[in-house]
């Protein structure tokens, strides 16, 4: 029997689901502070502001983003010529992206480029961001495809993160127009117009920090079994 199939017979570690919840848990909390402060006052709570800059919110989700980015320039750095997946071009523009992604959600940046570069509206850099970001797996496909065969469970949690995140956090903001035109056709009320339109944002920004939960899970699930691989590896008795 080879390595390969004496991995796969390895009994995986339970891993902490508690903590995963918890920070789920903290993350609802946010939501029902944010819209229940709205409903008593009028306004939300400025810490829990899920629309505002450097906020609770704001800067779970930077977390996150550095989290992600961080674990990809360590790998980059620490296996500069591993040849277990992803490869160190992926690496690099992983950990290059998210660590961008992490300024622009604690200082907006790109709120500000569209006064940088005539032409541009705000909206067209959600397309130009998205358009960056879907390119990465598919110039790098092969790296996809060997982590979808070694760690298929992780990669599993990651799409669903990334599904989250794009459905629910670039839908809600891509589509907030029709949104708003519906509640309109159904209610006349300026408070329950204005209360839905808190609720969206509401759901848009829980479905970003939901799916970026995810992925940072997937990704400690991944980095977990690949530090078991490599004991495993460097234990076994080499064929003599």
């Amino acid at each position: 029997m080879n390595k390969i199939k004496k991995l796969k017979q390895l009994p995986l570690k339970p891993s902490s689901f508690a903590i995963l919840v918890s920070v789920i848990g903290f993350e609802l909390v946010i939501v029902a502070i944010y819209l229940g402060s709205i409903l008593l006052t009028g306004e939300p709570y400025p810490p829990f502001d899920m629309n505002g800059q450097m906020t609770i919110p704001s800067f779970l989700q930077a977390f996150y983003l550095f989290g992600i980015g961080s674990i990809a320039l360590i790998l980059l750095v620490t296996e500069p010529r591993s040849k277990l997946p992803p490869s160190a071009g992926f690496k690099l523009a992983i950990a290059i992206l998210l660590l961008y992604a992490t300024l622009d959600e604690i200082f907006e940046i790109h709120l500000q480029l569209d006064d940088w570069f005539a032409g541009i509206e705000k909206g067209d850099w959600m397309g130009i961001y998205l358009g960056v970001f879907s390119m990465t797996p598919l110039v790098w496909y092969k790296d996809v495809r060997r982590l979808w065969r070694v760690y298929r469970q992780e990669m599993l949690i990651v799409l669903l993160g990334l599904g989250l995140l794009i459905v629910g956090g670039l839908g809600a903001e891509l589509f907030k127009g029709w949104f708003r035109l519906f509640v309109g056709l159904l209610f006349d009320h300026d408070f329950i117009l204005f209360f839905a339109e808190k609720v969206r944002v509401a759901i848009e920004e829980f479905s970003e920090l939901l799916g970026e939960t995810l992925i940072l899970y997937g990704i400690f699930l991944f980095v977990k079994k690949r530090h078991r691989r490599r004991k495993f590896f460097q234990s076994s008795p080499r064929p003599t």
